[in-house]
């Protein structure tokens, strides 16, 4: 137990008042600090939640920005035309067509700096870009966008792999 006195008050810490630290103010009367029954469990829900958000962080927040999408492509087919643009939009539009059940589907496929691009090399892929590209190139391509119908169907691309490069 401790006791100490400022002017007119006696201010006294007990080590165990009905099974909790506590202070008693000869002035005020009982202040507990511990007196809540929630207090300790607020820490370990804190606790839990700071563990919780640095697994979230860990998980999504430290994945690298060129990991390469695993999902179906959108598009398969190949490059029938690569035209650099200068009007500030994207790099690059790539004209490539689909051969699919003896029908053509022509894509319009813009390409910006934030698209990824990747080779197929067997059964590895490893980071490319727009300048690797060639004509007949045997690509996939993965929208970041809705892609617009009207012919040619229109897109803007997240991914372009080339499969086999020609």
């Amino acid at each position: 137990m401790f006791t100490s006195t400022s002017g007119d008050r006696v201010i006294t810490l007990s080590a165990h008042d009905q099974g909790y630290p506590g202070i008693r103010d000869s002035v005020g009367g009982k202040v507990s600090l511990y007196k809540q029954a929630w207090y300790p469990k607020r820490i370990v829900v804190l606790g839990s939640f700071i563990v919780l958000m640095t697994q979230v962080f860990v998980f999504f927040g430290c994945s690298e920005a060129n990991d390469r999408i695993t999902t179906p492509a959108d598009f398969t087919g190949f490059i029938t035309q690569i035209k650099t643009t200068e009007d500030g939009k994207g790099i690059a539009t790539i004209f490539a067509e689909s051969h699919a059940d003896k029908l053509v589907h022509r894509y319009l496929i813009e390409v910006t700096s934030n698209t990824m691009f990747f080779q197929l090399d067997k059964k590895s892929y490893h980071p490319s870009d727009i300048n690797d590209l060639l004509l007949h190139d045997h690509i996939q391509v993965w929208f970041s966008t809705p892609v617009k119908k009207p012919h040619p169907i229109r897109g803007r691309a997240k991914q372009v792999v080339v499969i086999n490069h020609n």
